[in-house]
């Protein structure tokens, strides 16, 4: 009967069956870990709780997008705050003077804030400012 040995490894010929040292069981394709490769369907609802996500791991910013119209008086205008590639819009508003009505201030088509007003005046002018919240979600 012949032995043949390789590191780590060694085969037996005739009725025995190649034999492996004892140790960790092979690495396969589902237990490798690399950065990106876990999307949305590979997690479980609920399944991620903050207690395991480390502290600073995940972050967010919001900053404040803003568009600023005359309004003349008797006239009808609206503002249209848009949030930037890669931002989403998470809330918003409008400003202006006591001289406008209000018609509208909601989100809109194309992730944005926006917001028409009528001036009541009829020799005064008015600004109205629409602004948006959008946010970015860092890892």
């Amino acid at each position: 009967m012949g032995l043949i040995a390789a590191i780590g490894v060694a085969a037996f010929f005739g009725d025995q069956k190649a034999y492996a040292p004892p140790g960790p069981p092979p690495v396969t394709a589902s237990d490798v870990v690399c950065r990106g490769c876990v999307d949305t369907a590979d997690i479980h609802d609920g399944a991620v709780k903050s207690a395991k996500i480390a502290q600073g791991a995940v972050g967010i910013n919001v900053v404040t997008r803003t568009d600023t119209v005359d309004v003349p008086p008797g006239a009808v205008n609206t503002a249209r705050a848009v949030c930037h590639s890669g931002e989403t819009i998470v809330g918003g508003g409008f400003n202006g003077g006591r001289i406008l009505h209000m018609d509208e201030s909601a989100p809109a088509a194309g992730n944005a804030w926006e917001a028409a007003a009528e001036n009541t005046s009829t020799d005064l002018s008015s600004t109205m400012q629409a602004f948006a919240q959008c946010a970015t979600i860092t890892p």
